[in-house]
């Protein structure tokens, strides 16, 4: 009888395929880009900064909700949770007391690693860009016709809301206005509403666009201011 031969197949064992360089440096924070072609959290918030020193802030801190507003971070938790990272982790910035931070030497040094001085420049910055990022946060599309018509800068009464936008004050009309109660404060005693000065991180419109053509008054006082 013939003899049997066993044939044993050799199993070749495969090397562990290394993960890209370009798969790897999706976990890396101080890359400039995130997923989506935008700056990262991290990024927007030194930039904010430096366009600050960039308006002539060079000494002591800035407001964080300044900082905020520049930054484009709507979510407040979001950009805390950044800051405390970039302050705690990172060393790039420091709280100067509970309501500003300005950035260290080493997030100086950062920024500088990202950005060229074309992109500091103050033209960058804009409000309507802010603006832009609050409204995409509202859900009611009453809320956005509203903040729309207070992106002025301007005071306004309800009746005035209402009238300009063709709406009835009503308890629909107080949940739409309810819903920018994070961006508004009142004025004249209550009686008129207007965005705070958070919401405008490059300025509130001036003294001579919030006046009304027919307000002679006003404007008269605000030409004088100017003469002097």
């Amino acid at each position: 009888m013939a003899a049997t031969t066993h044939n044993k197949t050799k199993q070749v064992k495969r090397a562990p395929t290394k993960k890209s360089s370009s798969a790897t440096s999706g976990r890396n924070h101080n890359k400039k880009k995130s997923a989506g072609g935008g700056l990262t959290h991290n990024l927007k918030i030194l930039r904010a900064l430096a366009l600050q020193y960039a308006l002539g802030q060079t000494t002591g801190g800035v407001d964080k909700k300044r900082v905020q507003g520049m930054a484009g971070i709507v979510d407040k938790k979001v950009f805390d949770t950044v800051a405390g990272i970039l302050k705690n982790k990172k060393g790039w910035i420091q709280y100067d007391s509970k309501t500003t931070m300005s950035l260290t030497e080493a997030g100086r040094e950062e920024v500088e690693r990202h950005f060229g001085p074309d992109e500091l420049k103050v033209v960058t910055a804009s409000n309507d860009m802010y603006h832009d990022k609050i409204k995409e946060g509202l859900k009611s599309a009453k809320s956005r016709e509203i903040f729309d018509l207070l992106k002025d800068g301007k005071a306004y009464t309800k009746e005035e809301m209402a009238n300009a936008l063709g709406l009835e004050i009503n308890k629909s009309f107080g949940t739409y206005l309810s819903g920018l109660s994070r961006f508004t404060e009142k004025m004249a005693g209550g009686q008129k509403y207007r965005l705070s000065d958070d919401v405008f991180p490059c300025g509130r419109p001036t003294t001579r666009i919030m006046a009304d053509d027919n307000d002679d008054d006003l404007t008269d006082e605000v030409e004088e201011q100017q003469a002097l």
